[in-house]
């Protein structure tokens, strides 16, 4: 079934996921996420990621299919690579989605605190993956989910971790490290936004990634800055608190703000 399922969704005419879905083959294959074979299982993982990444209706096609519990059920069991990276992709692809779709991986049984697991895994792919789907997550997520994010300890596992590592071929965990703390100070509330800065200090961190070469680490890193600066401006009347940002700013970037 996931071999069949893998050579229809190479296929371009008749587009292959809408085709796997008018089958009615999509619940089929979420049953084969947790089949005895391993083999199976990787391939089944695979097929559900390929047809994920169809339009936003065959996604919701997937997940009322129970899919994302399976495959978190894949992730808890550590026994095959390929499967928890067919997973870990899965996942990404699916907290791409609206809303509605990235609550539906919050809402898995222990969903964020297995993926906060993944960043201390010794397979960059597999660490790689699991900042992917946080991204995701955050990246046009509701405030709820942002501080469902950071009740898991993500926020404070992501400024132990890759934030300022300088390992270039670590590049992708740092950029995706970053925008999370980004997507969180551009839509998080003043709350979220002052726990990013009073209680996880991440206003040096970010400086530090300004000094990177890579382009869009940098862009991200100015738009956290950014969006942290507007929330102290608007609570400056009452707190004072913009220039203790602009000064954190400045000491750690050496530019007058």
């Amino acid at each position: 079934m996931a071999t069949w399922a893998d050579y229809v969704l190479a296929v371009d005419d008749p587009p292959a996921e809408q085709a796997v879905v008018d089958a009615g083959f999509v619940e089929r294959l979420v049953a084969l996420l947790v089949a005895d074979e391993w083999n199976v299982r990787k391939e089944a993982c695979w097929a559900v990621s390929n047809v994920t990444a169809g339009t936003a209706e065959q996604k919701q096609a997937v997940i009322e299919t129970g899919a994302c519990q399976r495959l978190f059920e894949v992730l808890e069991n550590r026994k095959s690579k390929n499967c928890l990276q067919n997973a870990l992709h899965a996942v990404a692809i699916i907290a791409e989605g609206t809303v509605g779709q990235k609550q539906a991986i919050i809402d898995c049984d222990n969903a964020l605190t297995t993926l906060r697991t993944f960043f201390d895994s010794p397979d960059d792919q597999l660490r790689q993956n699991a900042y992917t789907a946080i991204t995701q997550i955050t990246r046009g997520g509701s405030v709820d989910q942002i501080q469902a994010v950071i009740d898991a300890g993500i926020v404070s596992a992501i400024f132990e971790d890759e934030l300022l590592t300088d390992d270039e071929e670590l590049e992708i965990i740092r950029r995706n490290a970053a925008t999370t703390i980004s997507n969180i100070a551009m839509l998080g509330s003043p709350d979220q936004i002052k726990y990013l800065f009073l209680e996880q200090g991440c206003i040096p961190p970010l400086c530090e990634l300004l000094k990177v070469a890579d382009p869009k680490i940098v862009m991200v890193a100015l738009e956290g800055l950014e969006n942290i600066l507007k929330v102290g401006n608007t609570e400056s009347k009452q707190t004072g608190a913009i220039k203790l940002l602009k000064r954190e700013v400045s000491c750690h970037t050496k530019v007058n703000i």
